[in-house]
């Protein structure tokens, strides 16, 4: 199958990176199901208007049936999932001694036990396909973690070893399992977490001087690696995590 006759399903497609992934993927040729919690209508109607098709579906990632609905309806109208790009995460920076099961669990909930049970989902259209491409959203936190983000960065480098993992499970199905570690971008939802502008400009400014390539992170700069990922090209690539945060971390 070309791309045109392949489905990428993205999780946090409403906004920042998912979006920018799901416009990427869009222009790639993938028919996309935006997958969120919010409405994805801006996105679709952005995918439609440069040619592309796009379709949106209201989903919570912390509800188990809910997800079963979802990727069955996307396979009843959209000829199921080739691509899957998890990207629907949460985070909320608070010292560790502070953090209460109940953040602990609205953390994992979304960002490990979401991302299990939509992979879980579209694995079977995969296998009878014999080709799928499973991408997970990580973070360079898993390698340079900050102050006060101990659940977030439990639950992303939980999903690089889910990557390691799984690739050596799927593999013989024709089905790569891979994942990429953006750093800190500029996103609605990262500067949703400053009390203002200044701020929050301070704060990825102090990452760009430790950084190889001098330039703050925006959506577009992961957007080719997804794409990559979900390729052709990528067929013989499993089981990896690439850090795209301009040389920041440098593991």
């Amino acid at each position: 199958m070309t791309a045109m006759q392949k489905t990428a399903i993205v999780t946090g497609a409403a906004t920042g990176l998912g979006a920018a992934y799901a416009r990427r993927l869009a222009q790639d040729g993938f028919r996309v199901a935006l997958v969120d919690i919010g409405p994805t209508d801006a996105v679709a109607a952005q995918i439609e208007a440069a040619g592309g098709k796009a379709r949106g579906y209201a989903c919570d990632l912390r509800d188990p049936a809910r997800i079963a609905a979802t990727v069955e309806a996307i396979d009843a109208e959209m000829g199921g999932g080739d691509v899957l790009v998890n990207n629907a995460g949460v985070y909320d920076f608070t010292p560790h001694e502070s953090v209460d099961l109940e953040l602990w669990r609205r953390i994992m909930s979304l960002n490990v036990d979401g991302m299990f049970l939509m992979t879980q989902a579209v694995i079977p259209g995969m296998k009878t396909k014999g080709w799928g491409r499973i991408i997970n959203v990580a973070s360079n936190s898993c390698f340079i973690p900050p102050a006060g983000l101990t659940a977030y960065v439990a639950s992303k480098s939980a999903s690089i070893g889910y990557v390691r993992a799984l690739a050596g499970e799927l593999g013989q199905y024709g089905i790569t399992v891979n994942a990429i570690a953006p750093g800190p971008t500029v996103t609605g939802t990262t500067r949703g977490a400053f009390p203002d502008e200044e701020s929050f400009l301070a704060f990825m400014q102090g990452f760009v001087k430790d950084q190889a390539v001098k330039q703050i992170s925006y959506p577009e700069h992961s957007a080719p690696v997804v794409s990559f990922f979900a390729s052709e090209g990528a067929a013989f690539v499993s089981g990896q995590t690439l850090v795209v945060d301009g040389g920041h971390a440098k593991h």
